[in-house]
């Protein structure tokens, strides 16, 4: 089973490699599906990956995607 993290101003982890745990990569592996962040003002990008139970990230662009935000 796999679960998805949230990649805070950092760049997406190559297919293959383990997701680290730490402030910019958030994981989301007890089923969670919300989250509040809390952001510096200016501007994000925020990168959602989906990873393997053992947290190595999928291949292909249909398991990532990212958004930017600015926050005031």
């Amino acid at each position: 089973a796999g679960h998805f993290h949230i990649l805070v101003d950092t760049p997406f982890v190559e297919a293959g490699e383990v997701i680290i745990n730490d402030q910019q990569h958030l994981h989301f592996g007890k089923g969670e599906s919300t989250t509040t962040l809390e952001l510096a003002p200016g501007r994000h990008v925020l990168r959602l990956q989906f990873a393997n139970g053992a947290h190595i990230a999928l291949t292909g662009a249909a398991y990532r995607d990212e958004i930017t935000v600015t926050v005031k």
